[in-house]
């Protein structure tokens, strides 16, 4: 079992890496729009009692900046230095593994009072079911308040088997996505082609899509229960239209 939880992180880890070495240089400038990054600072504000919040997958810090704004002392945590170099100073970085988490509680206080935050897809990319449920037995020492981000696992469920498309126009190219549906392993795999006058470049990316009641259950083995769940950050009811969830996860002693 150890060795299996080893190669789980091991895979984890690798991908992560190699997923912000492949996006760190074009992230801000394809993604800065991907969710509402003001809003969720508000959302998640209002849900951080302590001022503390560990945003995992931090990135270059779309999602920690408006957090900092607010006065709430953010620790970002992701595998990929590239990623991290773009994250503003006023964060704390900290290179690691999701799922092995280099924090530990105050001697003697129990467990922190922090507010975990996994934004877009966060833990869709962790692409191991292990890798996900070990994320939430991570974060059960560190964060009474867990906040996750998702696609609605049933938008990638449903997707083609194969596609391709234009994904961006650039002024000086082109970006073509092609991604392939792996449904029995919940899986996506994708590569963005960016075709540029001096060249082409691959920018590889997996997700793990779990549906609602999946991500429950990981949660739960970890003594999370889900006490809120939202189609938005701005708190639309979650629904079957809903495209996303917001889903908010505490301690069950915290309750």
């Amino acid at each position: 079992m150890a060795a299996k939880s080893a190669v789980a992180r091991s895979l984890a880890l690798n991908h992560g890496a190699a997923y912000g070495e492949a996006f760190a240089d074009v992230y801000d400038r394809w993604y800065h729009q991907v969710t509402d990054s003001e809003a969720t600072a508000e959302f998640v504000a209002r849900r951080s009692p302590s001022g503390l919040v560990i945003e995992l997958g931090v990135g270059t810090g779309r999602l920690a900046r408006p957090l900092v704004d607010r006065g709430l002392t953010v620790v970002g945590i992701d595998t990929s230095g590239p990623m991290l170099d773009g994250c503003p100073s006023s964060v704390l970085r900290i290179r690691a593994d999701m799922t092995l988490l280099p924090l530990v509680p105050t001697r003697g206080t129990g467990a922190l009072q922090a507010t975990a935050l996994c934004g877009f897809n966060t833990v869709f990319n962790l692409h191991t079911a292990e890798a996900q449920i070990s994320l939430f037995q991570q974060l059960a020492p560190l964060a009474d308040t867990v906040i996750v981000e998702t696609l609605k696992a049933e938008l990638l469920a449903d997707a083609p088997a194969r596609s391709t498309g234009v994904g961006h126009i650039l002024p000086d190219g082109v970006v073509v996505s092609s991604t392939v549906g792996q449904r029995a392993d919940q899986r996506l795999i994708g590569r963005h082609l960016e075709i540029l006058d001096g060249g082409v470049r691959v920018r590889p990316w997996m997700l793990r899509w779990v549906t609602v009641d999946q991500l429950d259950a990981m949660a739960a083995r970890a003594d999370y229960l889900c006490c809120e769940r939202w189609g938005s950050w701005t708190e639309e009811a979650f629904e079957a239209r809903s495209r996303a969830s917001i889903s908010v996860y505490r301690r069950t002693e915290s309750r």
